[in-house]
């Protein structure tokens, strides 16, 4: 009776400690670099000027040249636009030396998450070893296999076709990264797509500058006031092949006009329409609770709905920490808005459902539940006090209590 009773204790508690002294060892109170890695203006204008060579170019084979300072500020560019974070790439021969930093939300194990690894071309092939998360250091065996699960199971494997389609020869030296490459067979379609993408997001841009124009000052402008009637238009453009893209569209261009310059952090495009007038966007007589909403929703059809959580929670605890305080409501705004992304994009079917519904909306009801309610302005202290961590059972509890309202709108039960 007794060994059974050790059997159970260990199969129970054995993989919570498990997880614990992983994640002690994995994480770190001090970043292995300095925080953020931060770029003059002559920088930023060279990054930007990398990527504008990089779009122009046409289907002839093409060469670009990255010193080892070109190359970390390119990567370092583009990552601290979603993350706190610094990454240092050294080049050598054949290999790339990679040793990064990266801010993690308020968790009770550490706030850095601490990485270094080796990456070697090889005929025509990429190795990676060495791979350390803090004091944990990987087997080179093992490492392969990460690489891999990283690029099959994230955003990442998009990324990778479309530079496996598009590179055609690398050579890494001390001093140099050189890059052949040439836009191609489906690269050629890709952008294609893009253009045409543009041509639909310049489309429905135009819409929301008619219903500004339209708007009366004399009240607010309520978000469904510019959902509904672009879903309505998506219905009639779309079919059930076409659906997801333009409901993609649709809400990259009212989170454009919500979120202004804040979405150019996200999203690549750069035309916009100038609107005469322009009028905040509310949910519930709050303009940021819109905000939150549209940038998640952004977010997750993009492929990004966790990270869409982390910068809700992360934006929440550096609030409470200096700030208006921690709000349940802006994170149910999140919350709202990654479900309806969700929607909008999980297949075709989901998504032409979700625009004969918004199409005949009354209000913002419809997507967002009632949160007024809930606690805000929750400053450090208390919120430590009366919920710990975002880990805790007291915390999980008010998250589930969001979803619920959420889901208990017939247009989430699709």
């Amino acid at each position: 009776m007794l060994m059974s009773l050790r059997v159970i204790f260990f199969c129970f508690y054995a993989p919570i400690i498990i997880c614990s002294v992983v994640l002690l060892l994995s994480f770190a109170n001090r970043p292995a670099l300095s925080v953020p890695y931060t770029l003059d203006a002559k920088e930023v204008k060279q990054v930007k000027a990398i990527f504008h060579h990089l779009r122009s170019s046409d289907d002839k084979l093409k060469t670009l040249a990255l010193t080892q300072k070109n190359l970390n500020n390119l990567l370092n560019y583009f990552l601290n636009r979603y993350f706190e974070s610094a990454i240092q790439v050294t080049l050598a021969q054949n290999s790339l030396y990679f040793k990064a930093a990266l801010r993690l939300p308020e968790n009770n194990f550490g706030a850095y998450l601490n990485l270094k690894f080796k990456l070697v071309h090889d005929d025509n092939l990429f190795h990676i070893q060495s791979l350390q998360f803090g004091r944990i250091v990987i087997a080179d065996e093992f490492s392969e296999l990460f690489l891999k699960l990283i690029i099959n199971y994230s955003p990442l494997k998009d990324v990778y076709l479309m530079v496996k389609d598009t590179l055609r020869s690398i050579a890494i030296k001390p001093d140099n990264l050189t890059l052949g490459y040439r836009f191609e067979s489906q690269s050629n379609q890709q952008t294609t797509l893009l253009t045409a993408d543009q041509q639909t997001l310049w489309f429905y841009q135009q819409k929301i500058a008619q219903i500004i124009d339209k708007h009366d000052p004399a009240w607010r402008l309520s978000l469904a006031q510019l959902l509904q009637p672009l879903f309505e238009v998506a219905f009639q453009r779309s079919t059930l092949e076409t659906a997801i893209n333009e409901n993609k569209i649709v809400i990259i261009a009212v989170s454009r006009y919500v979120n202004k310059s804040e979405l150019q952090r996200y999203w690549p495009f750069h035309n916009s329409v100038n609107n005469k007038r322009q009028y905040a966007a509310f949910l519930y007589k709050r303009m940021d609770m819109a905000q939150h909403f549209m940038t998640s929703a952004l977010l997750t059809t993009m492929g990004s709905g966790a990270l869409a959580i982390m910068l809700g929670q992360e934006k929440e605890l550096r609030d409470a920490k200096q700030g208006s305080g921690f709000s349940f409501i802006d994170l149910a705004g999140d919350r709202a808005g990654i479900r309806f992304g969700k929607m909008a994009t999980a297949s075709p079917e989901s998504a032409r459902r979700l625009q004969k519904v918004m199409a005949k909306i009354e209000d913002y009801r419809a997507f967002m539940p009632e949160v007024r309610d809930l606690p805000e302005n929750i400053s450090d202290k208390i919120f430590k006090d009366k919920f710990g961590s975002i880990y805790s059972p007291a915390y999980q509890e008010m998250l589930k209590k969001i979803d619920m309202r959420i889901a208990a709108l017939p247009i989430y039960q699709l």
